[in-house]
């Protein structure tokens, strides 16, 4: 239960009923994302976090994303290129952060060649 003696408690105490009522048609009318739909955002580090998978959005190096795609769909380096994930990277590459100094999108989908 949440404390009634909160800042946030106390500032919606503080408003109307109309102006509660306005609130809740604000609330409603904006866009509402899918339940199971995900979104891509660069980090502050330049690591790649994806959100609309659980609380809290996960967050990898490109490479990492990249070699879990390769992994979990065995879709090869040109074909991971077109897929949403694929074009987030080609889109922002100039703001993401790369392990072991690569910086194109050759990023190493083998565990060798990153010395893993």
């Amino acid at each position: 239960m949440a404390n009634m003696e909160s800042p946030r408690m106390l500032a919606m105490a503080k408003l109307t009923h109309e102006e509660l009522l306005l609130r809740i048609a604000e609330l409603e009318s904006a866009p509402k994302r899918a339940a199971n739909s995900l979104s891509y955002k660069v980090g502050e580090k330049g690591g790649i976090s994806i959100y609309g998978t659980g609380r809290f959005p996960t967050t990898n190096y490109a490479e990492t994303w990249v070699r879990i795609t390769a992994f979990t769909t065995g879709l090869d380096m040109d074909t991971i290129k077109s897929t949403p994930l694929g074009q987030f990277i080609l889109d922002h590459q100039h703001e993401l952060s790369f392990k072991n100094g690569i910086k194109e999108w050759d990023i190493p989908a083998s565990a060798e060649r990153v010395g893993a």
